[in-house]
């Protein structure tokens, strides 16, 4: 079936929708998260720092799989 160049317009004309408004989200982020966040970015930090001066990437003892933190004595 054969569609006409005038059809064809009109039939993009009634296509055409109002773009939707945002929504606001259900849980926004509020600051309490923010410190929290930033709390725990902190202690990673400490974390990695210490790991680097035991020579390991994550602070955990290698080859153990994160079961045990690594000691500096052993």
């Amino acid at each position: 079936m054969y569609i006409g160049r005038e059809e064809r317009k009109e039939r993009k004309k009634k296509k055409k929708k109002k773009k939707k408004t945002p929504k606001t989200p259900k849980n926004p982020v509020t600051r309490k998260d923010l410190e929290k966040r930033k709390k725990k970015k902190e202690k990673k930090e400490k974390k990695r720092k210490k790991a680097a001066h035991y020579g390991t990437q994550s602070g955990l003892q290698p080859g153990l799989g994160g079961k045990q933190h690594r000691n500096p004595l052993v």
